[in-house]
């Protein structure tokens, strides 16, 4: 079942863009896994499902890195045993997404950092200054 969790990874290389933090990167793909097994190899679902509920118990404290910022910051070269807890607990988070919102909810968020120009010109004109934007639309073609 990894090798899906790892296709996902490959998927998301073909496209012009990055997840803006790296645990959303492994999120995705176990949201891909996720929905996979569910969706075509319900059966497996305990197989899938099982491991990852018992690692993500593992009181957070026993590991030196426990946060999200944390996991940017050490990532990729966190200890082996602290990123396995990581990817237990970011695996049960994708379950609990996907039994919420199915496929649909892979879907919105791969497309959620799918942004056009206008869509990046907009942002950028918002939420940083209007030069910024400006840059970005007079640029020569």
């Amino acid at each position: 079942m990894l090798a899906v969790h790892e296709l996902g990874h490959i998927f998301h290389d073909q496209v012009p863009f990055r997840f803006p933090r790296a645990w959303l990167a492994e999120f995705f793909a176990n949201l891909c896994l996720h929905a996979y097994v569910a969706s075509v190899e319900p059966e497996n679902l305990p197989l899938l499902e099982t491991f990852p509920q018992i690692v993500a118990r593992t009181p957070p404290d026993r590991f030196p890195a426990r946060t999200l910022t944390a996991f940017e910051a050490f990532y990729p070269g966190i200890e082996p045993r602290n990123y396995g807890w990581y990817q237990c607990r970011l695996h049960v988070a994708a379950k609990h997404v996907y039994d919420e919102g199915g496929i649909p909810a892979l879907q919105k968020l791969w497309k959620a950092f799918l942004v056009g120009n206008a869509q990046l010109s907009d942002l950028l004109k918002r939420k940083v200054h209007p030069k910024i934007a400006e840059v970005a639309s007079t640029w020569p073609k």
